[in-house]
């Protein structure tokens, strides 16, 4: 344009996107190379893509958004599916916009209220927005397609019996455009319930699909909550239906018996797990219903109720016989199948059981006859376990002792049997039988006494000789139960203590046994007899003992031979005296013993038949020792003489007289006589490396011996020697040995010390040689072990007469006992023998555990374990170890000698995940000091540390509605498993929760990925990985802020009503109160608000807690208020007249469940079906009750009424005279026991 030197150039975007938006420059360049430059802003209004389709549950709040791109958007306007706009301040939609308006971009948020979330309301949602006083005018739009779902979950019945079908339906939204997966699930789990696979079925309409599953022959483990599940597509929605209650109507418990002794009080149960029954009674066996009755002692009890299961009892106060039966129990219904239940409950009361042997209460038994008691007692019931148990005494006898035999059961009744096969004295007692019921009801018998009587002389136990003067003891034992008197006799004669020397002492009878002795002191010929023990019973029958005879012999002595020197001759003689019979003394004979032996009869001379002699010619040093009289007679006993002494000083003999060269010897010399001090012993000549050893006394008055120790026999030692005895008082003795004969001998043992291990094997090798002059002696070899200082054989001898040999001994599969000390002894004829000087020696050893299971420990996180490791050695073990370690804790235990072990233990703490090996020790000591022997066992264990590594939550700090997840991380192992709990309250069976457990963590979340103000709380995981070992727990606390009040707070008129804003999660800053957005501070305390008298209906509350991060949280509730009035509308002017009472009640909103009268205190169970409800406007109604009463007295009335089953109003009372009085005669018939009316009064009645 040169008119006004205006030059315009034009830049044109064509069908502009939305990134074309922004700041554009214009640039202007002029011919000296100046530029000018302007800059202006393109703006791009635009909306988002239209939304895929969302799919929605149901019942729930839905939000869906859209957003305006660009200058700021005049308006923005929603419409539902059916193209209706949509109002901003409606009650089934709720619009929101981000304010303020910010980035260019403005948000408005559509939420589709719970109660209108319904299939009905899916569809295509539109969000306009226009562009109207801005330049270009412009309209955008944004759809977005909401599929709204929802699951039905319906019963045939919910209320069946066992036994019994029903069928669930499953009715829930179709879905054309994917697949639909149905899922029947019980309460607590997350699987199909089994059964029968569900089936399709038709519905009404052309929205909904049908599931349907049969449950049959219903019990128990049927009932409980019931919902199905529904997913739409792959994981697009899943829907859950309302959980569905399915009640089993059954008894609680199974019919059973229980057990009373007459005169116990007794309290029988029924339980019904259902709904409510109309009514529960008790039953006879006959039909006959069972009442209360005082007088019998019978109570029946009111009906009790305990959430689904409902009681009624039956107490019986002392029992009798009678009352035994069998009670039925039954529950019965108006509504559903079954109507009638019933449960049986058998009481049964058992008499005292009794106890025979054939008719008798009591039995005397003879020694070694057989007797069967037999216990009778009440058995009625087949199924019950009745115990019978037998006592003696009052002690009970093992139902093993072999007399008790099983009970057994005939009809009514059950029998034990104790039965005696061969009686002795030991089986009399007083027996009882005890009988237990279940419960532990026992009857105890009467007590029957059984008696075996025995009369028994224990002492003395055969017939006695006494010398007189003496003193004789007789111990008499009685056994039978009864007794009356003990007596003693001698032949016919009944003995007395009133007689000189004579003692009785009776001990009382005990357990059926008495005691009885008698003492005769200074007893002379007129004494000897046969004597018994007689016992009296109450019944008057004797019984005697058996005879003992006494004889008494005037005298007996002995005499010594009158030399006791070496080489003389002595004499010994030994006579009695006595006058006695020859019946009294049948066959008297008189002996000498020597040291207690009786001396051969070819060694005595009989003098005549009252004496004998035994003549020594040539006494020497074997003839010493204690020698005494003895006399004794046939059947009549034995009477000895006190010893005396005999004593001859002699040295006899040194022993032996060979030996082998080169090895050490001992000679032994024999003393008799008097024992003799060691210093009184003299060995010549005296040699080195030949010495006196220590004297042998071999426990003898007469006899010792004297060693005498060759450390190295050969020429210079062979001898002879001389032992010689200073008896004292110028006695002497001595003797002289031979010269010692010798031969040559060498023996060798092969290696010095082996350790092996438990299963392994060695072998030893032995070479000796024999002197090559003794050509024709043969050589015996045998292996030796040495244990506890002796030499026990470890093989069998062999023999061989070659001039060299070697044997082997070979040990396989050796165990720890094989361990020790081992030397050959090899045997050369008249030499005798000859052992190794130096030992083979073998150690073994073991050590466990070795490479068993127990060797790969499992510990737990933070815990400690124990390792115990036994060792076994055939040496002592000295020292015991841990390596390179340091326990929390050890036991070194002790070295067991006898099975030569050691076992230690040691404990390690604060362990942490992963693997560990500990390694112990134990050292022994080598039995060879220049031998190279390993002397430490050692072996190792290793240790799994498992547990839980980490618990964490997904937020730490949640808002209501969040989807949270909390994650458990753990150590797999094959046996883990894992459960979660919230406050210890384990959560495997809540559906609240889902629970995904893999093989090394854990997944908690929550029911439709959001927590609720419910989840607040500690939650802990716990890894369990079985056996002994303990779990590993870790915790954490979630916090899940949210605030709520009931939706609809329900208030009287007349009272005043607090209400409470509950806060979850951490504390907060502040917790206000407001109505119609002005904060209240009157009223108000502790989170709640007080609602006066006067407050007007309809009002909203709303409650706000804050917290320290500025975050805050708000929930609101409306306020109902209710009214009431009654009055009774006339009072009766005469008796028997009726009055009419009129209820009238006036809820300001909503409507009453039901209207219910009472009669002072007491409810009247009746709610009037002649209710008036007259229509106030606005959703409003008034209720108006009349009751008519038929008055005989003053009585006040109220009406109820209910707005909902927790929240009810009464009415004032309403108070009603009587005008007028009547009376009433009544006439009684004694001999009919019946009340007549005066029929005068029936007109007026």
């Amino acid at each position: 344009d040169k008119s006004n030197s205006v030059k315009v150039k034009v830049y044109t975007v064509p069908q502009a996107r939305k990134d074309d938006g922004g700041d554009y420059t214009c640039t202007a360049t002029y011919e000296n190379d100046k530029k000018v430059s302007a800059t202006g802003t393109a703006t791009i209004r635009y909306t988002d893509d239209d939304a895929p389709e969302e799919y929605v549950a149901a019942g729930k709040d839905t939000t869906i958004s859209c957003k305006f791109y660009g200058d700021e958007v005049d308006t923005v306007t929603w419409k539902d599916p059916k193209g209706d706009d949509i109002p901003s301040d409606g009650n089934d939609y709720t619009i929101s916009d981000s304010t303020p308006y910010a980035n260019k971009v403005k948000e408005v948020s559509l939420t589709i209220k719970a109660d209108t979330a319904v299939p009905g309301n899916a569809g295509v949602y539109t969000c306009i927005g226009t562009w109207s006083t801005k330049q270009p005018e412009t309209v955008l739009e944004y759809k977005e397609t909401v599929l709204i779902k929802e699951a039905k979950l319906t019963a045939s019945t919910n209320v069946l019996g066992v036994g019994g079908t029903t069928t669930l339906s499953c009715t829930y939204t179709k879905d054309t455009t994917g697949t639909t997966e149905v899922l029947f699930m019980k309460s607590g789990t997350a699987t199909q319930i089994p059964g029968p696979p569900a089936t399709e079925q038709d519905t009404e309409d052309n929205d909904t699909a049908r599931k349907v599953m049969t449950l049959t022959d219903t019990n128990a483990a049927i009932e409980g909550e019931y919902s199905c599940k529904v997913t739409y597509g792959t994981d697009k929605l899943v829907v859950e239906a309302e959980p569905l209650m399915i009640s089993v109507r059954r008894p609680k418990e199974e019919a059973d018996e229980s057990y009373a002794k007459e005169g116990d009080d007794v309290t029988l149960t029924c339980t019904f797990v259902s709904d409510a029954p109309s009514g529960l009674q008790w039953k006879k066996s006959d039909g006959n219903i069972v009442e209360t009755d005082s007088d019998a002692g019978i109570t029946v009890g009111q009906m009790t109720s305990d959430k689904n299961e409902h009681s009624i009892t039956l107490q019986i106060k002392g029992v009798k016989q009678s009352n035994g039966n069998i009670y039925t129990c039954e529950a019965k219904w108006d509504s559903d199948e079954p109507g009638t239940l019933t449960l049986t409950r058998t009481l049964r009361i058992p008499g005292v059981p009794t106890v025979t042997s054939g008719t008798e209460n009591s039995l005397v038994m003879k020694v070694e006859t057989a007797q069967t008691f037999t216990c009778t007692y009440d058995h009625k019931s087949e199924d019950a376990k009745v115990s019978v148990t037998w006592s003696r005494y009052g002690k009970d006898i093992p139902n093993d002792d072999g007399k008790v035999q099983e009970a057994t059961r005939t009809g009514e009744k059950g029998q034990s049997l104790f039965v005696i096969s061969s009686a002795s004295p030991a089986d009399t007692g007083r027996y009882k039988c005890k009988v237990k019921y279940p419960g532990d009801v026992e009857q105890e018998s009467a007590e029957f006494v059984a008696s075996v009587r025995e009369v028994k002389i224990t002492e003395p136990s055969a017939n006695q000789m006494l010398k007189a003067t003496s003193t004789a003891t007789f111990s008499c034992v009685v056994t039978g139960e009864d007794q009356d008197k003990r007596e003693w006799l001698s032949g016919e004669t009944l003995l007395s203590t009133t007689t000189t020397g004579i003692e009785i002492n009776d001990e009382p009878t005990k357990e059926g046994v008495a005691n009885s002795e008698l003492k005769i002191s200074d007893v002379n010929e007129g004494t000897t007899g046969t004597y018994t023990c007689r016992v009296t019973f109450k019944d008057s029958t004797t019984v005697s003992s058996s005879g003992v005879i006494i004889t008494v012999i005037t005298g007996l002595t002995l005499t010594v031979g009158e030399s006791t020197t070496k080489g003389d001759a002595s004499t010994f003689k030994c006579e009695y005296s006595s006058g006695l019979s020859t019946e009294a003394l049948p066959n008297p004979k008189v002996s000498i013993l020597q040291n207690g032996e009786a001396l051969s009869d070819s060694l005595l001379t009989l003098i005549d038949k009252g004496r004998v002699e035994y003549t020594v010619t040539n006494v020497a040093g074997p003839n010493s020792g204690k020698y005494t009289c003895s006399m004794s007679a046939d059947d009549r006993g034995t009477l000895k003489t006190d010893s005396q002494d005999f004593k001859v000083n002699d040295v006899t003999e040194i022993t032996p007289s060979n030996g082998i060269l080169n090895n050490p010897l001992k000679l032994t010399c024999h003393i008799y006589g008097t024992v003799v001090a060691d210093s009184a012993i003299t060995w010549t000549p005296s040699i080195a490396d030949v010495s006196k050893g220590a004297s042998v006394d071999n426990d003898d008055e007469f006899y010792k011996q004297s060693i005498l120790e060759i450390k190295n026999l050969g020429e210079a030692t062979k001898g002879p020697y001389t032992c010689s005895v200073d008896f004292g008082s110028g006695s002497s003795e001595k003797v002289e040995s031979k010269e010692i004969t010798f031969a040559s001998f060498s023996v060798l043992l092969t290696e010095d010390v082996a350790v092996k291990k438990v299963g392994e094997a060695v072998t030893f090798t032995c070479s000796w040689t024999l002197d090559k002059e003794k050509l024709s002696l043969k050589a015996t070899v045998q292996w030796v072990k040495e244990e506890d200082d002796e030499l026990n054989t470890v093989s069998e001898a062999r023999t061989d007469e070659q001039i060299t040999k070697t044997d082997i001994l070979e040990l396989t599969s050796l165990e720890i006992n094989d361990g020790g000390k081992y030397k050959c002894r090899v045997t050369f004829g008249e030499f005798g023998d000859i052992t190794s000087d130096s030992s083979k020696v073998l150690v073994v050893t073991a050590v466990e555990p070795a490479e068993s299971a127990n060797t790969n420990s499992i510990g737990i996180r933070n815990g400690e374990v124990t390792l115990t490791c036994k060792f076994m050695s055939s040496e002592k073990i000295t020292e015991v170890d841990w390596k390179d370690t340091t326990p929390s804790s050890k036991d070194d235990g002790t070295w067991d000698t006898e099975k030569k072990e050691q076992t230690i233990s040691a404990t390690f703490n604060k362990l942490q995940i992963g693997e560990m090996t500990k390694e112990c020790l134990a050292k022994f000591a080598c039995p060879n000091e220049n031998s190279n022997c390993a002397d430490t066992i050692a072996t190792s264990q290793k240790v799994t540390v498992v547990g839980i590594s980490k618990l964490e939550s997904s937020k730490e700090v949640a808002e209501v509605g969040d989807d949270v997840k909390l994650t458990c991380t753990y150590v797999s192992h094959e046996n883990v498993a894992v459960t979660w709990e919230k406050d210890k309250n384990d959560l495997s069976t809540d559906k609240n929760y889902v629970i995904t457990s893999g093989s090394t963590t854990s997944v908690l979340s929550f029911a439709d990925n959001k927590v609720t103000q419910d989840n607040n709380g500690e939650y802990t995981c716990k890894a369990d990985y079985g056996g002994d070992t303990e779990a590993d727990t870790l915790s954490l606390i979630q916090n899940v802020r949210g605030v709520t009040l009931a939706e609809t707070t329900l208030k009287k008129g007349t009272e005043d009503t607090t209400i409470t804003c509950k806060v979850g999660g951490d504390s907060p800053q502040s917790v206000t109160w407001s109505k119609d957005g002005k904060e209240i501070t009157e009223n108000v305390a502790d989170n709640t608000l007080t609602l006066k008298v006067g407050t007007e209906d309809g009002e909203e509350y709303q409650c706000t807690a804050t917290w320290s991060d500025d975050k805050s949280l708000t929930a609101k509730t409306t306020v109902h208020v209710y009214a009431f009035q009654t009055q009774p509308s006339s009072v009766a002017e005469a008796f028997a007249y009726t009055a009419s009472m009129t209820c009238e009640t006036k809820p300001t909103k909503g409507a009453f469940l039901r209207i219910t009268w009472k009669n002072g205190d007491s409810s009247l169970d009746w709610t009037d079906p002649n209710v008036v409800k007259t229509d106030k406007g606005n959703g409003q109604f008034t209720y108006k009750s009349i009751r008519e009463v038929l008055l005989l007295k003053k009585q006040s009335y109220s009406c109820v009424a209910y707005a909902t089953e927790a929240f009810s109003i009464e009415s004032e009372k309403a108070e009603f005279t009587v005008q007028g009085v009547i009376s009433v005669e009544t006439h009684v018939n004694k001999k009919e026991k019946s009340t007549d009316c005066d029929s005068a009064l029936i007109p007026l009645l």
